[in-house]
C-alpha cells in the first residue's frame, strides 16, 4: 500500500510512469527537464497542459504517479487541479499523486488531507522547487529505501546509527557496514550507494582516504558523504573537500547520532548531490551552446 511506504528513492533498471498535468508550458518543461536529468531511474513521462488531456491518458493508460498543478485551465474554464484528483479518486484511482502550486496559500479540503496523511498524496510549493525537493517528492511516493554505507571502526557507534535509521518513523534506509576504509571502498566499487556515512578519524586511514577514491572513480557514480568530525577540521582536509565539487559532502558531528540530526543530514546529502549535478549539467549545456554560437 503508498499509505505504508516511507521515504525512499525508486529502484533502478525499471521505468515509471508518470503524468505531469500543469497549464503553465515553462513550468510543465522545467519540472519535466529537472526529472530527465538525473541518472538513478528512467522515467516515461507524458507532459499534458490541460485537465481534459489528462483524463483522455488517464483513460487509455496507468501511471506510477501524478505530478498535478493546484489551479489549471481547462475548455471549461479555471479548475482546481484537487478536483481533477478528486473525480479519479472517487472512480477508483489508486496511483500516488504529487500535487504542486506556485501560490504563497493554497486551500486543501477534507478529501485532500485525507490523501496526505495516508502517506498516498504530497504537497510541493513551486517556489521552494529544486531537483533536490521535485526529485525528493517523486521517490517518496514511489520508493525503495535509501542506501547508506556506515563506515566506523567501533561496533557499538556503527550499531548506533543503524538503529537510529531504522526506527526513523519517515525515511526507509538500506544499510551496510563496514569497520575499515579498504573494506568500505571495495563494498563501494561492487554495489550501488547513495550516501556514505563516515568518521574522519579511521586508523591508520582518514576518512578522507575513502572519500577521495569513491569521488575519483567513474565506477562509484552518484555517492554523496557525511563526513563525522569531532572539533574542527585541519585547513588542507578542508581545502580538499571544498575542491570535490562533483559531489555533496555533509559535516556532523557524533553526536548527532544520539539526538537523530543525522537523518536530514544523509537525506540533505542525497538531493543536495542530485541537484548539483541538476546545475552543473544545465551550465554545461549553456557553455556547449556558447561555444557552437562561437565556433
Amino acid at each position: 500500500m503508498v499509505g505504508s511506504l516511507k521515504q525512499g528513492v525508486c529502484p533502478e533498471g525499471d521505468v515509471y510512469r508518470i503524468l505531469l498535468l500543469d497549464d503553465d508550458p515553462d513550468d510543465l518543461e522545467l519540472m519535466a527537464d529537472m526529472l530527465r536529468t538525473q541518472s538513478r531511474v528512467r522515467f516515461h513521462l507524458v507532459p499534458v497542459h490541460t485537465v481534459e488531456e489528462a483524463d483522455w491518458h488517464m483513460r487509455h493508460n496507468s501511471f506510477d504517479l501524478l505530478i498535478v498543478d493546484y489551479r489549471l485551465a481547462g475548455a471549461f474554464g479555471e479548475r482546481q487541479g484537487t478536483d481533477f484528483i478528486k473525480n479519479w479518486k472517487e472512480l477508483g484511482l489508486r496511483t500516488p499523486v504529487l500535487l504542486v502550486s506556485g501560490q504563497p496559500r493554497v486551500l486543501l479540503d477534507r478529501d485532500i488531507l485525507t490523501m496526505i496523511s495516508n502517506g498516498s498524496l504530497k504537497f510541493l510549493n513551486k517556489r521552494d522547487m529544486d531537483p533536490g525537493t521535485l526529485l525528493d517528492g517523486v521517490f517518496s511516493l514511489v520508493c525503495r529505501p535509501i542506501r547508506v554505507l556506515i563506515v566506523d571502526d567501533c561496533q557499538q557507534q556503527a550499531q548506533a546509527l543503524e538503529d537510529v535509521l531504522r526506527a526513523d518513523e519517515f525515511h526507509r534506509f538500506r544499510t551496510w557496514v563496514k569497520h575499515s576504509v579498504p573494506d568500505a571502498l571495495a563494498h563501494a566499487r561492487a554495489n550501488s550507494v547513495d550516501v556514505i556515512v563516515t568518521k574522519h578519524a579511521l586508523p591508520p586511514h582518514r576518512g578522507l582516504d575513502l572519500i577521495r577514491p569513491v569521488i575519483e572513480e567513474d565506477r562509484v557514480p552518484n555517492t554523496s558523504f557525511v563526513l563525522l568530525a569531532e572539533g574542527k577540521l585541519l585547513v588542507d582536509d578542508y581545502v580538499a573537500l571544498r575542491m570535490m565539487g562533483r559531489r555533496q559532502i555533509e559535516f556532523q558531528s557524533p553526536d548527532a547520532i544520539a539526538d537523530g540530526s543525522i537523518i536530514p543530514s544523509i537525506v540533505r546529502a542525497y538531493n543536495d548531490n542530485l541537484a548539483a549535478r541538476y546545475y552543473c549539467r544545465k551550465d554545461q549545456v549553456a557553455a556547449d551552446k556558447a561555444a557552437a554560437g562561437t565556433g
